[in-house]
């Protein structure tokens, strides 16, 4: 009775195989989407089998995509080493994939291949410190994505190229911010506007036109976009107005930040509590500084 009542199943019910390949483009999205919700150890559980899965793939475009996203997850989970050995496999893939043009799983598939320059240009930022680096996986990347990707794919390229020039105290990025901006201006698409007018608030802090970096910082809060980063938005916002002398305000903004310390990236959480304490320290609050420095 049960042979009869498996083979009943299997008759109506056939086992689908899926490929070592479709399995990698099933799993990227899931874990793409545990490392937004900052649920690093997940998602490495995830990059993990998509590197399991290119041993027995010869599709170069899936390989590409399990490399590029098995980094992004190690990176969200500061954990450099290895996701550097699986950007240069990504990398490589690339390179060899788009000697003769652009190939055709490229068009079909982009997001893999942002999220590899993105990732390598985010390790060239905080592991080697190499800003020519950084500005030519951005660059590279941002000029893809805006013509073939202009919605999310070019909103975080672009915030990204631009907080590489934050943090090396450049402000040469405002242009890349204003045009992101804009661009979200005229296409109507609330993420773009977010991310220009942060960018543009960042770079205007860094030439000290308090004016200007407010008038943006306000922009973007008033975009619509809904999944803002509320620990990057709120430190500058109290930066702003600890320079224009609204303390009381500027200490809301940076105890608002505070509440969103354990889900941020180790990049995000130093810049907080740098800004924090020195705001601190300011106020001549020096035990609680010193106790924000720690």
């Amino acid at each position: 009775m049960r042979r009869v009542l498996v083979l009943l199943i299997q008759l109506f019910f056939p086992v689908i195989v899926f490929s070592a390949s479709e399995r990698i483009d099933s799993l990227r999205s899931v874990c793409s989407e545990l490392v937004r919700e900052h649920k690093f150890n997940e998602a490495l559980r995830y990059g993990r089998a998509m590197i399991r899965l290119t041993e027995c793939s010869d599709d170069d475009a899936a390989r590409l995509t399990a490399f590029a996203y098995a980094a992004q997850a190690y990176l969200a989970a500061d954990i450099y080493d290895t996701a550097y050995v699986y950007l240069e496999k990504g990398y490589s893939i690339w390179s060899d994939m788009k000697k003769d043009g652009l190939p055709k799983s490229f068009y079909e598939d982009p997001y893999s291949v942002f999220t590899l320059y993105n990732s390598f240009a985010i390790y060239a930022a905080n592991s080697t410190m190499n800003y020519e680096k950084v500005t030519e996986y951005f660059t590279e990347g941002l000029s893809l994505a805006k013509r073939y990707f202009p919605g999310d794919g070019y909103a975080v390229m672009g915030s990204n190229l631009v907080l590489s020039y934050f943090l090396r105290e450049d402000p040469d990025g405002l242009k890349y911010a204003l045009e992101i901006y804009e661009d979200g201006l005229k296409n109507n698409n609330k993420r773009l506007v977010y991310a220009g007018g942060f960018g543009a608030a960042l770079m205007y802090c860094l030439l000290e036109d308090y004016a200007e970096a407010e008038y943006y910082i306000k922009q973007s809060l008033a975009s619509g976009y809904d999944k803002a980063d509320e620990m990057w938005v709120n430190t500058i916002y109290g930066n702003i107005l600890c320079r224009t002398g609204r303390n009381e305000q500027a200490e809301a903004c940076f105890r608002k930040a505070l509440g969103y310390a354990p889900m941020e990236s180790a990049v995000t959480t130093v810049f907080f509590y740098l800004s924090y304490g020195d705001f601190l320290r300011i106020q001549k609050k020096y035990r609680e500084s010193l106790e924000i420095y720690r």
